[in-house]
């Protein structure tokens, strides 16, 4: 299944995308915003796509709360979602926990 239906399903209006390629999420109908690797560091909550390019070049760097947490879905055969959750009373997320959207 396609991005923007598995976005679909899950309630997701916008996720944070990194992914490797040049095309333009608007044309698939995907609401985004580009992160770069340094931005994972700490995340932001919401819903991350990451592609398997991008996860397997991160390994390499080094470890990441990206690379050691599990995907909650997957979109294509490239596409892995991530959620993470708002801390209470702070701006970093949590990842993992699965609670709310």
């Amino acid at each position: 299944m396609a991005l923007p239906e598995v976005l679909q399903r899950h309630g997701v209006k916008q996720v944070h995308l990194w992914y490797y390629g040049s095309a333009d999420p608007r044309y698939y109908g995907v609401r985004s915003r580009g992160i770069k690797q340094r931005g994972l560091e700490t995340p932001r909550p919401g819903v991350y796509a990451a592609s398997l390019h991008n996860l397997i070049r991160r390994r390499l760097v080094g470890p990441s709360w990206i690379t050691r947490e599990q995907p909650f879905d997957r979109a294509g055969s490239s596409i892995l979602l991530f959620r993470v959750e708002k801390k209470p009373g702070k701006g970093a997320g949590v990842p993992g926990e699965r609670s709310g959207r």
